[in-house]
């Protein structure tokens, strides 16, 4: 069962929307709890926070460019089920509301637990949202729908449907361990999935890989230092409801020949 949602800003942890349904307790005061304990956390190093229990109830945490959605839920519930609720709800709080020009009135939020109804009541889940269930449980890790993550100081972001950390790579399967010294995040076990909502061509394909090439260390230079953006997928999916007849030889080519990590899903 729900008990509440609260949605926090990202880099300041004010509380913007609570909508408590069984729960009386101060939102500023939950949301600066939040707040240290993601701060904490991301201070040892330890990775995001993505749920924690207390005796009681299970908060699922989903993080978002410029929200986090906390959902409190009891502890027979399914917390992977939730989480992908909570990536719904942060996706659709920032596509009605511009964060970049938000001026600090919290009562524009108000009517957003109309939207939060209608979300939940929904039956039917969207492709995305499938997928990212299917990806936690075939692949294991840390979810993260619409991850938003940026290469150089100078490039353009990417936005990847579906990411799964999978924490450290063992040490006996990496290469460049020389490099892992400057660049440790290249020793993460991250899957990046994108996801098309209808026939996947050739030109996904090719745009998605172009894009990935970026954040290989083929890329690395010395020089440019922390200028580079150290994630390197050890494993990637694109995934659609099918695939033309033009990309089984574009996938022959391109992945035998370039990295044999990468990989296809045809169909979901």
């Amino acid at each position: 069962m729900l008990h509440s949602i609260i949605i926090l800003k990202k880099d300041s942890g004010v509380c913007m929307f609570s909508e408590k349904y069984t729960l009386d307790f101060d939102s500023s005061l939950f949301s600066g709890f939040l707040t240290a304990v993601q701060n904490f956390a991301e201070n040892l190093q330890i990775g995001r926070l993505t749920s924690f229990i207390t005796q009681d109830k299970i908060i699922v945490l989903s993080s978002s460019e410029y929200v986090v959605v906390s959902l409190i839920i009891d502890l027979e519930d399914n917390a992977d089920d939730w989480m992908v609720k909570a990536f719904k709800i942060a996706e659709n709080f920032e596509s009605k509301y511009d964060m970049d020009r938000w001026a600090g009135d919290i009562s524009i939020f108000k009517k957003f637990s109309d939207d939060i109804k209608e979300m939940l009541g929904k039956e039917e889940e969207d492709l995305l949202l499938r997928v990212a269930k299917w990806a936690k449980k075939e692949f294991g890790g840390e979810l993260q729908l619409n991850a938003v993550i940026k290469p150089r100081k100078n490039e353009a972001k990417l936005k990847v449907d579906v990411l799964l950390d999978r924490g450290d790579i063992e040490p006996d399967k990496l290469d460049g361990k020389v490099l892992l010294r400057k660049h440790p995040s290249l020793g993460k076990d991250y899957c990046f999935i994108k996801v098309v909502d209808g026939i996947v061509g050739r030109g996904d394909i090719k745009d998605f890989i172009e894009r990935i090439v970026e954040f290989g260390d083929d890329k690395i230079n010395e020089d440019e230092g922390d200028e580079i953006f150290p994630y390197f997928p050890n494993m990637i999916a694109i995934i659609g409801r099918d695939f033309s007849s033009t990309v089984k030889d574009l996938t022959d080519n391109l992945y035998k020949s370039k990295n044999k990590k990468h990989l296809v899903v045809s169909k979901n």
